[in-house]
């Protein structure tokens, strides 16, 4: 009981709201934002020009794609999802 109390406490804070909304945006395009990523970071499409990947280039594609996750779903949300909640009357 006490655990599930915390987790409940934790999880109900405001600051988890602005994430909850991003996270199906995220979740739906986050593939193809991982190849833009990569593409930005190699700066080519031929994967025979690709010699070696290092840590470094993993690090960046990654937040690259967070990044691009991030605010991809937040137009998302604003210009898609929130005119259609509105429609609805949520």
């Amino acid at each position: 009981a006490g655990a599930s109390r915390l987790a409940n406490w934790v999880f109900s804070w405001p600051i988890w709201h602005p994430i909850g909304v991003l996270i199906y945006p995220i979740y739906l395009f986050h593939f193809p934002l991982i190849v833009l990523a990569a593409v930005v970071v190699f700066g080519t499409t031929d994967r025979d020009l690709i010699t070696a990947v290092s840590i470094p280039t993993l690090f960046a594609i990654f937040f690259l794609t967070v990044g691009f996750s991030v605010i991809f779903s937040a137009l998302v949300h604003i210009y898609i999802e929130k005119p259609f909640l509105r429609l609805r009357g949520a």
